[in-house]
């Protein structure tokens, strides 16, 4: 919306025509990161169900130069939330996706954008799937990193928003009108459980639709095979119930 070219990748279901597919939202993690045209197991799983899937590389990811990546301080919750939503936009106006079959998908920073894209736009989508999601924000983020990586990333972070409490989902649990499902290892040293679990808590008692998966064994990667076959289940499930393939 403001001029600054997106890459995105576009995945969809084999044998079908691209045209008027219920979509996912999928942001991609870190958020210093970048998704690329290479093997997503989650992304693969979606499309095979018979979902569009598009995965934009939103300001302040990496791969661009230092300059895009820049492009993202200040813009937590703001300018790069909207580059997922424009993301969505171009989506339609392709006639690739149908605008009232749209969820949004996402693990670590992927969750919060998840989280928060049905906050910051709560008409844009139907549900939301947070993966090991960051719930509420703070200037000294400690729940980012173990004994080796904590720290590695406390001054990018400082960087991200003026004001973390007025980014963070948990503090915009009112305006959120559609399901939530929160997926969370309890193995998980890289955002801790406990984000997960005080972000159902207080959508429960609030009254809004949430559902909440914890896994004893997952740790923030889902490296065990059954812990991302319960993820992927869980996954497949929630779609289909809150956005159904026609």
């Amino acid at each position: 919306r403001d001029g600054l070219e997106i890459e995105a990748i576009l995945t969809t279901p084999a044998g079908k025509d691209a045209k008027g597919l219920p979509i996912i939202m999928m942001p991609h993690g870190g958020p210093w990161g970048q998704d690329t045209a290479s093997w997503d197991y989650i992304a693969q799983f979606v499309a095979s169900r018979g979902y569009a899937v598009l995965q934009p590389n939103f300001r302040g990811s990496t791969g661009y130069g230092a300059e895009f990546t820049r492009k993202g301080e200040g813009q937590m919750g703001f300018a790069m939330q909207d580059d997922i939503s424009d993301g969505l936009a171009w989506a339609v106006r392709e006639g690739i996706a149908d605008p009232a079959r749209a969820c949004i998908v996402g693990a670590s920073y992927g969750g919060y954008a998840a989280m928060w894209g049905v906050i910051k736009d709560p008409d844009l989508y139907r549900c939301a799937i947070s993966i090991s999601g960051v719930a509420n924000l703070r200037r000294e983020v400690n729940d980012f990193g173990n004994a080796f990586h904590g720290g590695k990333f406390t001054d990018d972070w400082k960087k991200m928003t003026p004001d973390f409490a007025a980014v963070s989902p948990i503090n915009g649990i009112a305006r959120i009108k559609v399901p939530l499902l929160l997926i969370h290892g309890r193995k998980d040293v890289t955002v801790d459980v406990g984000q997960s679990e005080s972000m159902a808590s207080k959508m429960r008692a609030a009254g809004k639709p949430v559902e909440y998966l914890a896994l004893p064994k997952a740790d923030h990667y889902f490296t065990r095979q059954p812990d991302r076959l319960m993820m992927l289940n869980a996954i497949g499930t929630f779609l289909a119930k809150n956005n159904p393939v026609p």
